[in-house]
């Protein structure tokens, strides 16, 4: 095929042909952008891409210390009025558990204070009252077959602190737990269960010491004001109500001190290997706590 005819002394050639052969003749390896760029735009599409590439870069530059200048003028963050200065800062201790309370024992009727309660003694303390109609039973149950486990479970490392086990039955029911129904109540238990009781004051006194939530059926004094000016008599409380509290058992150590808790859900086995530890004193509690 022919792709030049000589006419009248001009040499003329197919269309598109010197386009072809410009487009073939550029290097390989300036296509593109930079192709346009060298040789320049050849039509509107090549114009626009031109133009738009060469804008990108000033462009970034542009955002980027624009974005610079933001962060340089931004103001510093504020903090909490505590928080200006880590150093400021106090850390509080931890607070411990317990506290001191004066109780009736039940076995004396006379006033037992938590120092003379405690002193020389593994104590298990649980909070109740005797008309309980399921819980408290049960954890006094359990309480009486974890101190006879560790009778079973005597070793010549652990002889002398289990001889120290005793058991605290603390009563938050003011009204009805006398000294001589309690005494009545924990003879069914083991013999090592001790029973305190007191006014609502105290028992109050003692709960709190030892976070011991309980619902009592005591009127505040917003709501006996506020019944009597109703004009409604004060309400009668017979002798089947019952209290809400929680049934924790506290291990507290010869020092006055609680070391760990317990639940009866936690089983006999489990409860009776903590209380292994801490009489052999593994992990140094009576230092730490």
């Amino acid at each position: 095929m022919r792709l030049a005819v000589r006419r009248g002394g001009r040499l003329l050639r197919p269309a598109g042909f010197a386009r072809r052969v410009s487009s073939a003749a550029e290097p390989q390896g300036e296509r593109g952008f930079f192709s346009v760029l060298r040789r320049g735009p050849r039509s509107r599409a090549e114009l626009w891409g031109l133009c738009l590439g060469c804008s990108v870069f000033p462009l970034s530059v542009a955002l980027l210390n624009w974005y610079d200048r933001q962060k340089e003028e931004a103001p510093p963050p504020e903090l909490a009025p505590d928080f200006h200065s880590t150093q400021s800062v106090a850390m509080a201790p931890k607070q411990q558990l317990g506290g001191p309370f004066r109780l009736r024992d039940s076995r004396t009727g006379a006033y037992v204070t938590d120092q003379e309660l405690f002193q020389n003694h593994w104590t298990l303390l649980y909070f109740g009252f005797s008309k309980c109609a399921e819980v408290c039973p049960s954890t006094l149950q359990f309480i009486t077959e974890l101190m006879r486990a560790c009778d079973a479970k005597l070793t010549d490392s652990t002889a002398a602190e289990v001889a120290k086990l005793q058991a605290v039955f603390l009563s938050i029911d003011s009204f009805r737990d006398t000294p001589e129904v309690l005494e009545k109540y924990i003879a069914k238990y083991d013999p090592r269960l001790r029973a305190l009781c007191g006014t609502a004051g105290e028992v109050r006194q003692a709960a709190n010491a030892w976070r011991v939530y309980y619902s009592s059926v005591e009127e505040t004094d917003e709501e006996r004001e506020a019944r009597e000016a109703k004009g409604i008599p004060e309400v009668y409380l017979d002798d089947t109500y019952q209290f809400d509290h929680s049934c924790a058992i506290y291990l507290v150590g010869p020092d006055g001190k609680m070391k760990d808790f317990f639940f009866k859900e936690m089983g006999l086995e489990d409860a009776v290997s903590r209380l292994e530890v801490h009489f052999a004193d593994i992990y140094g509690f009576k230092d730490t706590r």
